[in-house]
């Protein structure tokens, strides 16, 4: 259910870059994208098993867990797509 959990999150990060960067500077914001990602990855490793040798790996997945739904919620909150109303113009 985690694959399922992080989709949610990974999916509508991603449209939401594309919708607001412009082309001419795509392969830049999706570059840096992926490096965050990436680095990110790599401290959650090193994080993760030291908390595993502190707390035990059972504790570590319950509070990923809880994590990934949290991120979940405040994305489904704040990351809405915002209807886009017409221009009016005062005559």
């Amino acid at each position: 259910a985690g694959w399922l959990a992080v989709g949610c999150i990974v999916v509508p990060a991603t449209t939401l870059m594309q919708q607001e960067t412009p082309a001419a500077l795509m392969g830049r914001v999706g570059s840096t994208m992926m490096s965050v990602v990436f680095g990110a990855q790599i401290l959650g490793l090193i994080l993760s098993g030291q908390i595993a040798n502190r707390l035990g790996v059972e504790r570590v997945f319950a509070y990923c867990a809880v994590l990934i739904v949290v991120l979940m919620v405040i994305g489904k909150l704040f990351m809405e797509p915002k209807p886009h109303t017409p221009a009016t113009t005062s005559a």
